[in-house]
Parts: structure tokens; sequence; C-alpha cells
């Protein structure tokens, strides 16, 4: 039989479904006459560019509550169950700010989950903190928690902690390995991400001893469409270490530059633009893919490979109730975030008793889920995921490591976590 959250995939992508969606914005199953509920909103992309990634994010919290309401709902409420309330932002800013005051407006609503990028969180902070509703975003830039904001809290990895552990990995990978750092060259996309990362990379490289050694920081826009003059201004400046922060989409478009040129520098890159699984023969082809990312000097930044989620029972339990669930998909790290954040909002409402939207901020502020909860499934979080004051991650980690010729992925960095001491390189043990 056909999963049902598998198939709400083919039914979101159909362009009947996305006319509906531009149309009413906001869709929500009615409960049964007399039913106990709590009513939470998620303002998320199931159309436009990001409509893959929103649709993805959607039937992993639809799967989540279903198997919370499954298990008796919210307790402390008397089994009330959660229904969820989606507002698709259509990947657009200004749509997004119209459908989080829909949602605020609506005092029904307890709760919102969303959006998914830091331009579209920056729209909705206003509106969210003019309600007073407590708010599950996802942003990773730091600069979102220096804002006194009482009501926003995200899972995501700051720029920070991103942008350190690559100037740490830079100079762990010259002491240890000799990889030469004595050129630098940083590129990264036009986004407050991108410029984020980059930002506390430099400041930390400069404070090991590395700020000389910069020799080009480079940015592109997110709309480029080849990044072949880019590559010969690397090629130009000769760095003997590249560090990269592209995006999905420059991240394509960078390792095909690359290989057109000829051209690989030894290499260390972000998540989404190079250890994606999709890279490895989906997004790129399968030769370009060997010959970039697959290279024995060519390092991945990740928030955690595959086998250290594989350590991490409570996270694998979850992967492969999802993968049971949605057979035609590929389980990531989007669809693991999409259930910790489900999974901690439902507790700080069981948590609050309350549908009472102060309580349940104060109840956020506070939870955590640790392992072995068999809610704790979001790597990056191991083993506690949870909010600093700020609303920031009460932990997260960053780690480095590689692929492998046959597409798998191990851990090289930080030493405390990783399964192999040695990068390629320095020895054909593959």
């Amino acid at each position: 039989m056909k999963s049902k959250y598998g198939s709400k995939l083919a039914r979101w992508i159909s362009l009947a479904l996305i006319v509906v969606l531009l149309v009413s914005s906001l869709a929500s199953c009615a409960p049964k006459e007399g039913e106990n509920v709590v009513r939470i909103g998620a303002v998320i992309p199931v159309s436009g560019g990001l409509g893959p990634v929103g649709t993805k994010f959607v039937d992993t919290i639809e799967f989540a509550l279903d198997e919370i309401n499954a298990a008796g709902g919210i307790k402390s409420l008397d089994g009330a169950k959660v229904e969820l309330v989606l507002a698709d932002d259509c990947s657009d800013p200004t749509t997004a700010g119209t459908e989080t005051e829909r949602l605020c407006a609506d005092e029904s609503i307890v709760l919102v989950i969303g959006s998914l990028v830091t331009h579209i969180v920056e729209v909705q902070a206003p509106i969210i903190e003019n309600y007073g509703m407590p708010w599950m975003a996802n942003t990773g830039e730091d600069e979102q928690f220096e804002k006194g904001r009482k009501y926003m809290h995200s899972l995501h990895p700051l720029t920070s902690t991103v942008g350190n552990v690559y100037a740490e990995f830079t100079d762990y990978a010259h002491k240890n390995w000799g990889i030469d750092t004595s050129r630098i060259a940083i590129w990264s996309e036009e986004t407050g991400y991108g410029e984020g990362v980059t930002k506390h990379c430099v400041e930390r490289l400069k404070e090991l001893g590395y700020g000389d050694n910069i020799v080009l920081t480079e940015t592109v826009s997110n709309k480029a469409t080849d990044l072949t003059p880019l590559v010969l201004k690397f090629k130009a400046a000769k760095p003997t270490w590249a560090i990269i922060i592209p995006m999905s989409a420059t991240g394509v478009l960078w390792h095909k530059a690359c290989y057109a040129q000829n051209y690989f520098p030894p290499t260390i890159g972000t998540p989404t633009g190079c250890a994606d699984k999709r890279f490895w023969g989906d997004l790129i082809p399968l030769e370009v893919a060997k010959a970039t990312i697959g290279r024995t000097d060519f390092f991945i930044g990740d928030y955690a490979l595959p086998d250290i989620q594989d350590s991490q029972l409570t996270w694998k339990a979850f992967k492969e109730k999802w993968e049971a669930a949605h057979p035609e998909l590929a389980f990531d790290s989007r669809a693991a975030l999409a259930g910790q954040m489900t999974y901690i909002v439902t507790k700080a409402i069981e948590n609050a008793g309350s549908r009472d939207r102060e309580a349940i901020n104060e109840a956020l502020n506070e939870v955590e889920i640790t392992f072995p909860d068999p809610w704790q499934v979001y790597p990056s979080n191991y083993p506690t995921s949870g909010f600093k004051a700020d609303g920031s991650p009460e932990n997260a980690i960053m780690c480095v490591g590689q692929w492998t010729l046959d597409g798998n992925q191990f851990t090289l960095y930080p030493p405390e976590i990783a399964t192999r001491e040695e990068p390629r390189f320095m020895g054909e043990w593959e």
C-alpha cells in the first residue's frame, strides 16, 4: 500500500493543488464537531523555489503529529489532538508576512512553526513579537538572536558555530596532516547565512594566526547561472586551501565549473552545497562528483555525517519509521529537523498544560529533550535539544568529514567523535 505521507508529495507538486494553495494560502483540516483540539500554525513554502524542501518539511510535521495524536495527544489537556493549520508562504517574504499575520490573528492558534530561511524569518519576526506568538523559526544567523526577541526559538546551528569550525579545522588539518594553508581563498553566497559564516570564519582564522594567509574573499549571487568567472578568479589567486560556502544551486555551478576548468584545489565545503547525498550522481553527474567532492583532499562540513547519525539510536529509529511511511523519498537532515521541531513544540504545550500563548512560550523557553528520549531525533542537537536564554540552540554540533568513492561519508573532525583518524590522501584505504 502506498504511504499516505509519500503520496502527498505528488499531490502537492501537481499544478492543480499549487493553484489552490496560491489562492487560498491557508489550508486546515476542520476539527470534528466538539472534538478536543489544540491548533498550531505552520508558515512553510510548499510552492515556489523552496517548495520541494517545504513539502518534505510539512509531510514530516504531519507524520510526527499523527504519531503524537495516536498516542493520546496532549495528555495535560485531556488528550487534546494537535491540529496543524498550514499557510503556504510561496517562498516569498511578502506572502509569508501576510500569512503569519493571518495565523497570529487567529486566537485559536497557540504556536507557529516556520518559515525556513532567514530573509523570510526577518519579515515574520516583528509580526510574531507584536502578537506574542510562541515561535519555532529556522535560522542560524547569530544576529537574529541579538535583537531581544522574546518569542523566537531555533534549533539550527549558528553561523558562528559553522564559521568557527571551518577555521579551527583549517588549523587542525594543517598541524596534523600537513595541509598547506599558506594561501587561503574563501567564497560564499550573498545571503545572510553565507556572509555570516564567512565573517565568523575570517575572524577565527585571524585569531588562530592565519589572517595574513587570506588572499581572496568573494561573494556570488544566489541567482548566478555560471560560476566559471569565479573559478578563474580562484585559479589566478592560486590558493593552497579553499573554503567554500555555497547553497545547493551554487554548489552545483561551482563543481561543474571546476570540472570544466580542470581546477581542483584542496577544499572544505558546506553541508548544502557539498555534503548533500544528492550531489553523488543526482544534482551533478557521477564523474563530476568523483572528480570534485570525491577527491582525497576535499572535505565536507555537516551537522552530523551518516556514521555519527547511525550511532544515535533514537535518530535511527525515527529514520526507519519515516522511511517505512515514505518509501519513495530520501530521508535527510531536513526531515530530522522537522521531526525535532514538532516534538519539541508538542512537549512545550504538554508541559504548559495550557492553550495560553505566554504559558506555552515560557514552557518552550525551558523545554529539553535528551537522549534516550525517542523524541531526540535531530543529530546536530545530540544529545539534548533545547534553547539558550536568547532562543538559539542550547546544543549544536558541527563536524567535518569526506566522501568515499562509493558515495558514503565518514567523520574526521572533531577528533572526539571522529570515526577515522586520517583523511583519504594519507592512504588509499577505502
